[in-house]
């Protein structure tokens, strides 16, 4: 399901090493479908920006497309920089350290033009004792929560990829409060603090975590949490950007693959491989050879490379959940079961009860799980009926569940 094609084609964009004649003779199909493609990977305007440079000649449908695009990528720029400079001031006003992570990092430290770098969310860094106080002062400025108060925040923090319930404002982006990581980062929180730099926004003094911190969680989240895939490309190219466009201490990188930190050089490893060979980053081989996992086989690096390039179209989403399932019952049951049944506090959400607040009843959770369980059937089934006619589409998604069962499992063992 991968187009070698396209792989090639992206990879050259990315890498910014273009050869022009394979440029000019695209026809306006495989147009169409590079930008389909980086759209749904948060790359259309990188690589737009990159062909305009080259002095590539585009159809002109993709240009006046492109061109829209770019104009409403700097009105949203302007907009969640404004964002950003109010937050940032908010919590200085109110003594509130904070340490700007991925996107908001990665626009003011590394990208020459911010409009390039697509962003959902703002992802912050708090100390564990101010959290509370962060996310009730936003609230308090106009943001809204599923959770209203920090006192029930704090109760499903742990339901929430470790961090608060985002906060949303109108017309703005998302926030995203952090007190720390998730387990399988197993951070060494006053370590990053440390090696964080204080940066000036407009003379608003903040914090970023340090390149090498940057690197090594852009490759966790989208490795370990995300197998890769989804915009896993754009977080290649922000780890590609790092590393060429600022100096990097590898002594301190891959100290931070030990035990005694994160534990993870399975994530670095190959964020390192695709970047050097996808995208012709230059990387010491030697900081390879290091932190090179001993039980890595020939297909683990190809593997997450298709789920890097994979056409999403062309996947069948319920019938990849069940092959994803139905394998991953073999590696790892609690995952399955987390999967199916949710923890107690997403079943709250679920059915809008207070968790820990007396009304969530032992006779509430039970009928919330029958439920999850009958709405789980309704979409499955036809799934699972199809397989018995052996639907291509499905089967390749069922299989391609597998593959991301076993990439997971061998990522975390």
């Amino acid at each position: 399901m991968i187009d070698a094609k396209l792989e090639k084609l992206v990879a050259e964009l990315l890498s910014d090493q273009i050869e022009n004649s394979e440029f000019e003779h695209i026809d306006h199909k495989t147009w169409h479908e590079l930008f389909a493609f980086a759209k749904s990977q948060g790359l259309s305007i990188i690589v737009y920006d990159i062909l305009k440079r080259s002095r590539i000649v585009l159809p002109e449908t993709i240009t006046e497309k492109m061109d829209s695009a770019c104009y409403n990528a700097c009105v949203s720029d302007a907009k969640r920089k404004k964002q950003l400079k109010d937050t940032i001031r908010l919590f200085n006003d109110n003594g509130i350290e904070h340490i700007l992570m991925k996107g908001a990092a990665l626009i003011s430290t590394v990208y020459e033009d911010s409009i390039c770098r697509a962003m959902a969310d703002f992802d912050i860094l708090v100390k564990d004792k101010d959290g509370n106080r962060a996310f009730d002062l936003l609230i308090e400025n106009g943001y809204k929560s599923i959770i209203e108060s920090s006192e029930e925040a704090d109760i499903f923090k742990e339901g929430f990829n470790q961090h608060y319930p985002q906060l949303k404002k109108n017309g703005g982006l998302i926030i995203e409060l952090h007190t720390h990581f998730s387990d399988s980062y197993n951070a060494n929180l006053a370590a990053i603090w440390s090696r964080s730099k204080r940066i000036n926004i407009e003379n608003l003094e903040t914090r970023v975590m340090s390149y090498e911190d940057m690197i090594m969680h852009i490759a966790l989240h989208r490795l370990l949490q995300h197998r890769g895939m989804g915009n896993g490309l754009l977080g290649l190219y922000d780890i590609f950007l790092i590393i060429k466009t600022r100096r990097i201490d590898w002594n301190i990188l891959t100290s931070l693959t030990g035990k005694d930190e994160y534990d993870n050089a399975k994530c670095l490893y190959i964020a390192c491989e695709l970047i050097r060979t996808l995208l012709q980053a230059n990387i010491d081989r030697r900081v390879s050879a290091l932190i090179k996992p001993g039980d890595i086989s020939e297909n683990t690096v190809a593997a997450f490379k298709e789920l890097l390039f994979l056409n999403s179209s062309r996947i069948n989403c319920n019938a990849f959940k069940l092959g994803y399932y139905f394998y991953n019952s073999k590696y790892c049951k609690s995952t399955v079961y987390k999967g199916i049944f949710f923890h107690p506090q997403k079943m709250a959400l679920y059915g809008k009860y207070e968790y820990g607040k007396g009304n969530l009843t032992f006779g509430n959770l039970s009928i919330l799980y029958l439920r999850r369980i009958v709405t789980l059937a309704k979409r499955y089934i036809g799934t699972f009926g199809r397989q018995l006619f052996f639907r291509k589409n499905d089967n390749y998604s069922v299989k391609l569940g597998k593959k991301v069962a076993e990439l997971e499992y061998w990522l975390q063992k």
